[in-house]
């Protein structure tokens, strides 16, 4: 009886410490596009690739997040004329729930998303906002 409790204990202590979230990794800040052909819209997920990745397919708009490690970032946004330009924001990370909020300072902006993965060739977020 004492080896089973000794087990559950363990196999707890374990799943807690896998469920801490990590900071982000160095890769995660720089230019990210949208690789939507690597989407899966059943369970909401969205792919990103480094924005030099040579493989996207031709399209009109990618959407495009540039991440800097003060807090800032680009958002690329197409205009009213079908113009593309970058939108200044700012992001936030929140570790505990591995969320990144980006928000631009008139507040027309907000996205929310959950870090699924990241790693130097792909991000994979759960869109929340």
């Amino acid at each position: 009886m004492k080896n089973l409790i000794l087990i559950l204990l363990t196999c707890l202590s374990i799943s807690v410490f896998a469920q801490k979230k990590k900071n982000l990794p160095e890769t995660f800040y720089t230019c990210w596009a949208a690789a939507y052909e690597e989407d899966d819209q059943k369970a909401n997920t969205k792919v990103y690739r480094q924005c030099d990745f040579k493989n996207f397919k031709p399209s009109f708009y990618r959407q495009r997040f540039v991440f800097k490690k003060d807090g800032t970032c680009q958002v690329l946004m197409i205009g009213e004329t079908d113009a593309h330009y970058f939108l200044d924001c700012k992001w936030t990370y929140n570790k505990k729930k591995g969320l990144v909020a980006i928000t631009e300072t008139t507040k027309k902006l907000e996205i929310v998303f959950q870090v699924l993965s990241s790693d130097a060739e792909v991000l994979k977020v759960k869109m929340l906002k």
